[in-house]
């Protein structure tokens, strides 16, 4: 995730630089990452201009979930298999999700 958020030059493939592998997406025209255990396809739905920073929203068209990681009675990941990484502030602050309590939801 580090590598591919640095800054290129115009047009220079983020995948060539890092060596990531890309595939065909199902819903949109762009690939996506191959390597990835969870990519989505998205369009952009909003862009919020945050200072000098941009956090871009988008509309979910499909996932691709690598074998093993989804429950496919509740169509949950497992949490416990996957523990992804968050970007949460720039340049170069991330959170881990080791810690992950169950709050249930009343109803």
């Amino acid at each position: 995730m580090g590598a591919t958020s640095g800054g290129l030059p115009h047009g220079e493939s983020e995948l060539e630089a890092t060596g990531l592998s890309a595939a065909p997406s199902t819903a949109i025209t762009v690939p996506r990452i191959e390597d990835a255990p969870v990519a989505f396809e998205c369009h952009e739905w909003a862009t919020l201009e945050i200072r000098s920073n941009r956090m871009v929203v988008g509309t979910v068209h499909h996932a691709h979930i690598r074998d093993g990681l989804l429950d496919p009675e509740t169509l949950h990941l497992e949490h416990n298999l996957f523990q992804p990484v968050g970007r949460m502030a720039a340049p170069d602050w991330y959170c881990r999700t080791t810690a992950q309590p169950e709050i249930v939801r009343p109803g």
